[in-house]
Parts: C-alpha cells; structure tokens; sequence
C-alpha cells in the first residue's frame, strides 16, 4: 500500500476485518473504509479508525454506495467474504486498484465481467498463508504483535475454560465477532 490510498475492507465487522481496518491505518491509508452487514461491528469498526462504513445487507446500489463512501477513489480492496459483495467493490475501484482475496464467507462465487477487470486494469490477488514462507509470516506476525503490545492494534477477545471448547466451537461457527480464547486458568 502506497501511503495516502483509499482501503476497502469487506467484511470489517469480523475479526480479520477489524485487524485490517487498524492495520490499513496504521501503514498510511488516507481513508479507510468499513463494509459489513453487523450495525455493531461497523461502530465499532468506525471506532478503530474507519473513515466511513458501507451497510451490506442491501446489495442494490451497493456498488454506487462503496463510491460514495470512498469519495470515487478505491485503490485497494481487502476481501474475506467474495461474492456479491466483491463484484461491487471491484465495480466500484479505481483504475490500476489491488483486489486482496481472502475468503468466502458470504459466498464462493462471484459474477464478473470482462469490462470490470480490464476496464480498469484491475489486478486480483488471491491470498493463502499456506504459499507464503514462513520466514515472511514470522516477520508480519511479530508486527501485529508489537502493534498488540503497544495499544495500537485491537482485538475485541472472549476467554472461556477449557472445558468450553465445545460451546467456542459452535460459536465460531456463527462469526461471534471476536475472538474466542480457551484457557486452562479460566473459570478458576
């Protein structure tokens, strides 16, 4: 990310959303844009430092709503949930914009155009930690770290015991919005 470029984050209101609200901020973003469905994590997505959020739950004019939001500048989409959420985004981006893949929570597929990709000279990154070396994790994963123990960066957390992991797990499986945390010592 060039210091000054717009970010899009889909699907803020979740953990990694909310991770990549912060960190596009903390890396020099001139504004930074919240989308989720969840009211609550898109306050509180504004609260970590987003410029602006984006209600998905309508899709109709989502696309002119993310231009909006974004002051018709977007240069680069962080994406964790693809489907029509992503064909609106990447509607909606500036020429030369970076569209990060990461997931598909929302859906795993997604309609494209032709004219959407190379009328803007779009270029579509797919993401998946298995590819990158773990040296790199390692150095990205000490910096979220050292943005954790400074205050930078925050993740809204749940402890619960151990004997808990059965209940963590289903609740994983609705997006609680934070993360879950199993700890031997909790409950005691």
């Amino acid at each position: 990310m060039k210091p000054g470029e717009t970010v899009l984050v889909l699907g803020a209101s979740g953990v990694l959303g909310s991770i990549a609200v912060q960190v596009a901020r903390l890396l020099g973003a001139g504004r930074v844009i919240a989308a989720a469905r969840n009211e609550q994590g898109l306050a509180r997505a504004k609260e970590l430092g987003a410029d602006a959020t984006v209600d998905l739950k309508q899709t109709e004019g989502l696309t002119d709503r993310i231009k909006e939001a974004t002051n018709g500048q977007l240069h680069i989409v962080i994406d964790p949930i693809w489907g029509a959420p992503a064909v609106a985004a990447m509607d909606a981006m500036s020429l030369y914009g970076r569209f990060i893949q990461l997931g598909q929570s929302a859906s795993p597929e997604a309609t494209l155009t032709s004219r959407t990709v190379r009328g803007r000279y779009l270029s579509v990154l797919g993401y998946g930690s298995f590819f990158v070396p773990w040296v790199d994790q390692a150095v990205a994963y000490r910096r979220l770290v050292d943005y954790a123990a400074t205050g930078k960066l925050k993740v809204e957390t749940e402890v619960l015991p151990l004997e808990a992991a059965a209940v963590a797990w289903k609740q994983q499986a609705s997006s609680p919005h934070r993360k879950l945390v199993l700890s031997p010592q909790a409950g005691r």
